[in-house]
């Protein structure tokens, strides 16, 4: 019987060991990122030489000469520049934005919206208010018809 009872408790506490800690959207940065994956991601140019502030080709944040190429939380509209394969993009598709801050590692949907047609040389685009409800490091991640389509880091001043 005392056998069984030690058993018992071995299991629990394995199981116990074994837990998940949560879904992936309450959980924060893995122990292992390192600081380059939160490098603020560069500004480049559109075929239209609009400035966007994103991963290349894949998906950014239009970005204003006017506020120093910074995305602030002052902004009054983002419009948010997609590229890829048209048929995944066709008009009607859906894009969530979402964002993690860096000192509390929490995910959560800044926005979510159906993509427009082709505007400043990006194939597809979506309008939104603003949405960093704080200033800091945000990694954000660009989902399009529930795929990862494109992930890069904004500092919000």
């Amino acid at each position: 019987m005392r056998n069984m009872f030690r058993w018992m408790v071995v299991g629990c506490l394995l199981l116990t060991g074994c837990a998940d800690g949560g879904s992936p959207e309450a959980q924060g940065p893995k122990e292992t990122e390192t600081r380059e994956q939160w490098t603020v991601s560069p500004v480049f140019e559109t075929a239209s030489g609009s400035k966007v502030r994103g991963e290349k080709n894949r998906a950014g944040i239009l970005v204003h000469e006017e506020n120093g190429l910074v995305v602030t939380q002052e902004i009054a509209k983002y419009m948010w520049l997609v590229w890829g394969d048209p048929e995944q993009l066709k008009k009607g598709a859906t894009a969530e934005i979402y964002g993690m801050h860096r000192e509390d590692g929490k995910r959560q949907l800044l926005h979510k919206a159906s993509l427009n047609g082709p505007m400043h040389g990006a194939d597809a685009m979506t309008l939104s208010g603003p949405t960093f409800p704080k200033k800091g490091l945000w990694k954000i991640e660009v989902v399009v018809d529930g795929e990862s389509h494109a992930t890069f880091v904004l500092d919000v001043k």
